[in-house]
């Protein structure tokens, strides 16, 4: 499996792509939004995004093999996607750093994401 979840205080998906939205007529569910900027980087936010990733990820395992190779893509700051691979049964098998060179931001803000190799244990 590869997945990049939103990255905790760093974006609000739903007014990136509000247009949308409009556009097609669908209800605004920004409230249910995983780690929105909105919300910030307060300790509070990161357990809240904590425990809402690792919710998605224990359903998620309901669907994959034992051993199963799990890559995710974050910008982990925070160290916190250690724990949440603990709680979820994965083993850390190798995390790579990537810089992220081209962003539709367009400034010059350093940013850098990782990239989690994960075992599933069982």
């Amino acid at each position: 499996m590869f997945t990049s979840p939103p990255y905790v205080g760093l974006i609000d998906y739903h007014d990136q792509h509000r247009y949308a939205y409009e556009l097609f007529g669908l209800d605004d569910n920004g409230f249910k939004e995983i780690g929105p900027a909105s919300k910030g980087r307060s300790r509070a936010a990161k357990e809240e995004y904590k425990k809402d990733i690792i919710t998605v990820f224990q359903n998620m395992n309901r669907f994959l093999k034992p051993k199963a190779k799990i890559f995710v893509v974050v910008n982990d700051r925070d160290n916190i996607y250690p724990e949440i691979a603990s709680v979820c049964g994965y083993n850390i098998e190798k995390v790579f750093h990537r810089p992220v060179l081209m962003r539709t931001e367009r400034d010059n803000t350093r940013f850098s994401e990782s990239v989690y190799y994960f075992i599933k244990e069982n």
